[in-house]
């Protein structure tokens, strides 16, 4: 019968382990709810009494009237990551909570709508790190952008996929083109297979970052020596997610310790000269 189905259904609502109420009727009385529900409202007298007037404050933020859509067209309402501001506690005190939420309507034999399920999911914790990830990506994006430092984001294969414009300036492209050409397009050869070796390692977790001096070559047909440092950012669980370079030029520190090499090698020869 409905009359068993409808108790049968107030029961589950009644044990269910997450958030769950049951509204009836068009001003959305409280039937049953659920021991999480009950939390997240503290201190209040729900069954017998309309949604409005249990928690008016959800009332006032148009909670109410998605209900009333539900009602009125057969069709669930839903919800992701909306703001939602409750006193949860019973201080007296509104806090602001995010939830998702699903207003399911139900039926009787004849299809008419009589109620509305209610399922709520408190993510307001997930949202606050959500918010804060994309906080601290902004000001990474920020330092990235403005660093006076040459850097680059790479995937985990290797493949640039970000550079800044310091780094395009110092090898004298644009940072379309320098992406475009990727690191091995403007290595030396030579110096490729050390770095590769050490990006490897640094994937597979054997090291946690590297430092090298390597060749570049510029786009003016010039060379660049520059020092390299590489580290890995992972996912929680371990995953390479991306690799963050530093790229320092290096060239004018390089030249003068080639020139005090030659005027040592110099000096060396003719000293030996002399001698003879």
């Amino acid at each position: 019968s409905s009359g068993h189905d409808r108790a049968r259904l107030l029961g589950v609502v009644t044990q269910f382990p997450a958030a769950a109420a049951v509204y009836a009727g068009p001003d959305h009385v409280f039937v049953a709810a659920s021991e999480r529900y009950r939390r997240m409202v503290r201190g209040r007298d729900l069954v017998g009494r309309p949604m409005r007037e249990v928690v008016p404050e959800l009332a006032e933020q148009g909670f109410v009237e998605l209900l009333d859509r539900a009602y009125a067209s057969g069709e669930p309402v839903t919800g992701t990551g909306v703001r939602a501001d409750w006193d949860d506690d019973g201080d007296g005190r509104v806090e602001s909570h995010f939830i998702d939420f699903t207003y399911q309507p139900v039926t009787d034999p004849g299809g008419r709508v009589w109620g509305i399920v209610a399922h709520l999911a408190d993510v307001t914790a997930r949202h606050r790190a959500e918010e804060a990830l994309r906080d601290s990506e902004a000001r990474f994006r920020s330092l990235f952008e403005a660093a006076g430092i040459g850097m680059s984001l790479a995937d985990a294969e290797g493949r640039l996929v970000a550079v800044n414009a310091a780094l395009a300036a110092m090898l004298g492209y644009s940072p379309e083109e320098l992406a475009a050409l990727g690191a091995a397009g403007v290595s030396h050869p030579d110096d490729m297979a050390l770095d590769r070796e050490l990006f490897g390692e640094l994937v597979e977790g054997r090291r946690r970052s590297y430092q090298i001096e390597k060749r570049y070559r510029r786009a003016d047909g010039g060379m660049l020596w520059g020092r390299l440092t590489v580290s890995l950012v992972r996912g929680d669980e371990g995953e390479p997610r991306y690799a963050v370079a530093l790229l320092e030029d290096v060239t004018g520190r390089r030249r003068r310790e080639e020139e005090r090499r030659f005027l040592a090698e110099a000096s060396r020869v003719l000293a030996g000269s002399l001698e003879l």
